[in-house]
């Protein structure tokens, strides 16, 4: 599922996304600005079902999931 990320701190296109220490998914774009560091990513469905709870993280930064892009 393609996703809107938002980091506590810079992280970079083609990043690993881990949740619980497993891969869960890959940074496709990212950049920083006023806003914070944001990308884009692909994440595995589960990251936005039953373990939606789950903190996602890259490089040992947290990510948060903003929202998932519909096509």
């Amino acid at each position: 599922q393609l996703v809107l990320l938002r980091g506590e701190a810079p992280f970079e296109s083609g990043a690993q996304i881990e949740s619980g220490g497993r891969a869960t998914g890959v940074v496709t774009s990212a950049g920083s600005g006023p806003a914070g560091a944001l990308g884009l990513g692909y994440v595995k469905t589960r990251a936005l079902g039953e373990d939606a709870g789950a903190s996602l993280s890259t490089g040992g930064a947290a990510l948060q999931i903003v929202e998932a892009v519909r096509r």
